[in-house]
């Protein structure tokens, strides 16, 4: 359960009723005083139309929550856009020539360099990444997964820990690294009896305030935002070379508002998440006439359907679905492979344009792990074929199939987003084509975890939930456990733990996870991701549709942004410009 003092922040971004500050853990360093004549300058303005609520990295799985927490927190190390573990807090990263990794990978040690500094000038040690472990572990954190592999971890002395694994870990650069990694204050999370305003961290700015605020987008519609504050850490380790000594975080509104806000207005320097048709966006670049540019980071990012195995109807979900469950009818896989033949994925790539590319696996990056399988390529005759051989015909000549004297619906459900129901659209017309009738069904709160929203993602009330899911590092460990059985979703206090929304169940599958796990040989492991891949895809457990691109849109007056998709696109912050 988390500490009930953790919660009066999260609740006040919520509710937004007055700023939130807290003087006692203000920093007794210097200020630096920006002159006003050079504070519009020096201030980054960033948008993302996903407002943030939880800053504590570890209690949220939110795009836009773990990018307000990225400005503050910062992990041991991270990964550039070409997969490759640089260091951020750490002093070097860990190699068996250094001796920092064990040579049957049951161990790593990490080594920080002495005087790194929190914002309130107390003394970053290996205490405060062991006691980010022990939160974790005893907070019911959404990034536990990551640590699943650790045995314990174990201070060595101030400037080293090591981190010990129940087995021969592969995967032993996951833990500490990347947005997952983020290590909070000991001195701070253990000792406040009060909510601490979590502005106390090793990265570049500490947060000032959190407010809600009116916004007329468009100059049309007010739109209340929350909107975050930060200031320059005086204790950061690089802060003589800080740019920006103000940044604003405004999360609220739509993609189109904030695509427009950055493409065509110049309002805000950076916004993210820009899910918009790719012509629309080429269209508000255009109009923008060289105010902002788009910025792609292609990782592993999959937007696909999961095709449920229970009944939507049965909430205990003990009953299988009866036309797409694969274990209980063989003809069943028939119909998901129908299913997947009819959908032009060609067509929904067209959508997304540069920021979408056709997606045949559900692993999809590194492109090393990626299977060369193409097993239901765009065809329509042979959807039909497998229909009829599944025993689905047209008998009362209403457009739709039937069998037993029953007609094949089915409901796909997603949430709101312009890009989703266009692409619900297509799937819609192209099924619709070999005589399914797909009925459309869009959830506002399709992404909530609460046991009691019954049109949520893991609420299994829908026969094809569309959403994106992908690795958040180079290594897809983590990633492809998700379709193992015990990431089947069961409701624990009041919401839904496992992401397995497809609830289904395979021996075999379970079984190549162990293998992956233990296997150090980076050929074999290679084979059983693919194997794992195709395994799914096969099977008709889930249909990649394509591979989505991180769209950000940046001001062109502001150099030195460099995206990987695995790790927030914030994470080189520190090096952002504006231009003379």
């Amino acid at each position: 359960m988390m500490r009930n003092w953790l919660l009066i922040f999260y609740l006040a971004l919520l509710v937004g009723c007055t700023a939130v500050n807290e003087p006692t853990l203000r920093p007794t360093a210097t200020p630096i005083v920006i002159p006003t004549s050079e504070l519009k300058d020096r201030t980054l303005r960033l948008f993302w139309w996903q407002a943030p609520k939880v800053v504590n990295p570890h209690l949220t799985s939110a795009t836009a929550d773990r990018d307000a927490a990225r400005l503050i927190y910062e992990p041991l190390a991270s990964f550039n856009a070409d997969g490759e573990l640089v260091p951020v807090l750490a002093a070097e990263i860990p190699t068996f020539e250094n001796g920092l990794l064990d040579p049957d990978l049951k161990w790593v040690r990490w080594k920080i360099p002495a005087g790194l500094r929190w914002s309130d000038g107390k003394a970053f040690t290996a205490h405060d990444i062991k006691f980010t472990y022990d939160f974790i572990q005893s907070e019911g954190a959404v990034t536990a997964s990551t640590y699943n592999a650790v045995e314990s971890v174990d201070v060595v002395d101030m400037q080293t820990v090591q981190v010990n694994f129940k087995d021969t870990n592969p995967a032993w650069a996951l833990p500490f690294v990347g947005t997952e990694g983020m290590i909070i204050p000991g001195h701070i999370y253990s000792e406040a009896s009060e909510a601490p305003v979590p502005s106390v961290g090793t990265g570049p700015y500490q947060l000032l305030s959190a407010n809600t605020e009116e916004v007329l987008f468009l100059g049309s519609e007010l739109v209340t935002t929350v909107k975050l504050i930060y200031e320059v850490n005086p204790y950061y380790r690089g802060k003589e070379d800080l740019y920006f000594r103000r940044v604003e975080m405004q999360g609220g509104g739509t993609a189109v508002e904030a695509a427009g806000a950055v493409l065509q207005f110049g309002d805000v320097d950076f916004a993210y998440n820009l899910q918009l048709e790719g012509d629309v966006l080429d269209r508000m670049v255009e109009e923008g006439n060289g105010v902002g540019r788009l910025m792609n980071s292609l990782g592993g990012r999959v937007e696909f359907l999961s095709l449920i195995q229970n009944d939507p109807n049965d909430t205990t979900f003990t009953t299988p679905h009866s036309i797409l469950n694969v274990a209980a009818d063989e003809s069943n896989l028939l119909v998901a492979q129908a299913i997947a033949h009819a959908i032009d994925k060609e067509a929904i790539a067209a959508l997304y344009g540069p920021t979408g590319a056709e997606a045949n696996a559900i692993l999809f990056a590194p492109a090393n792990f990626r299977s060369e399988q193409d097993f239901y390529p765009y065809d329509l005759d042979r959807a039909r074929q497998l229909l009829a051989q599944a025993g689905w015909a047209d008998t009362n000549g209403n457009g739709i199939v039937d069998r037993d004297g029953r007609d094949l619906s089915l409901t796909l459900r997603t949430g709101p987003n312009a890009l989703r129901q266009a692409t619900q659209r297509l799937i819609q017309q192209s099924l619709g084509e070999i005589g399914i009738d797909l009925k459309l069904d869009v959830s506002g709160q399709f992404f909530s975890t609460s046991t009691a929203i019954p049109n949520s993602l893991w609420a299994g009330t829908a026969d094809m939930p569309m959403f994106t899911n992908g690795n958040q590092t180079p290594d897809p460990t983590s990633y492809m456990r998700e379709w193992t059985c015990a990431r089947i979703p069961q409701a624990t206090d009041g919401s839904w733990v496992g992401v397995n929304v497809a609830r289904w169940c395979s021996d075999a599958y379970d079984a190549l996870y162990a293998q992956v796990v233990a296997e150090t040989d980076p050929a074999m492991r290679e084979q059983l991701f693919k194997q794992m891949n195709d395994m799914l895809v096969q099977n008709g457990i889930v249909i990649p549709l394509i591979s989505r691109a991180r769209v950000s849109g940046v001001s062109n007056q502001i150099e030195g942004v460099e995206l990987t998709d695995w790790d927030s696109h914030l994470w080189n912050i520190h090096e952002w410009r504006r231009k003379p």
